[in-house]
């Protein structure tokens, strides 16, 4: 089996909200691999975004691959708590 480097995204919900199918698309571009998900920089997420959160880690989970929520701030790990997406944040830890 090949080990595909993790692809890096940044999570800005502002450009996640403005240009979702942008974001979508680059998800689904990324077949290889792990995703890592930078939140070190990002305010709270609103629950569209949560949506393509959730997408990222179902799609990586079905192809045996792994989704990541590196450094999450406050705000994110407050926002994803409120819409009951805790699971998210387990996640990243592993």
């Amino acid at each position: 089996m090949v080990n595909f480097p993790a692809k890096t995204f940044v999570l800005n919900p502002d450009d996640w909200l403005d240009a979702p199918q942008n974001v979508i698309d680059s998800l689904i571009f990324c077949n290889q691999g792990d995703i890592t998900i930078d939140a070190s920089q990002s305010g709270r997420v609103p629950a569209q975004v949560a949506q393509i959160l959730i997408a990222a880690f179902n799609t990586t989970k079905a192809r045996s691959a792994n989704c990541w929520l590196e450094n999450p701030t406050p705000a994110v790990t407050d926002s994803l708590r409120a819409l009951g997406l805790s699971h998210l944040l387990s996640e990243a830890q592993k």
